[in-house]
């Protein structure tokens, strides 16, 4: 599956097989079906496909997953891939689960930054 832009014009030359819908400028997409990143809207991967799952929550803030001890768990990351809550949930949190967790914890100023 290519990926195209809106005026319908191919935006790389690589394909996937699976392709998310866009949101705020990303797309979860995954070559091969087994691990997934995102690209943004030039077709250029923000993060390296090598999660086994993935959504982008809003913001700079990713849902991905990882083989925890033989279960998939999920954590999120900004789009640089720096970690801003470890791998605790079982499913794709929402991200006003992740804004509640973050407050919830208190997190410094700094962190509500990178947001």
């Amino acid at each position: 599956m290519e990926t195209y832009s809106f005026d319908n014009i191919e935006i790389n030359d690589k394909e996937f097989e699976e392709v998310a819908t866009f949101q705020n400028g990303f797309a979860c997409v995954s070559s091969n079906g087994k691990k997934f990143g995102f690209i943004n809207r030039d077709g250029n991967f923000q993060i390296p496909a090598h999660y086994l799952k993935g959504q982008h929550l809003g913001n700079s803030l990713f849902a991905i997953g990882k083989n925890i001890r033989g279960k998939v768990k999920y954590g999120i990351i900004d789009k640089n891939e720096n970690p801003i809550l470890p791998f605790i949930f079982n499913e794709i949190p929402t991200f006003t689960e992740v804004v509640l967790l973050l407050l919830k914890r208190r997190k410094p100023l700094r962190e509500w930054l990178r947001l």
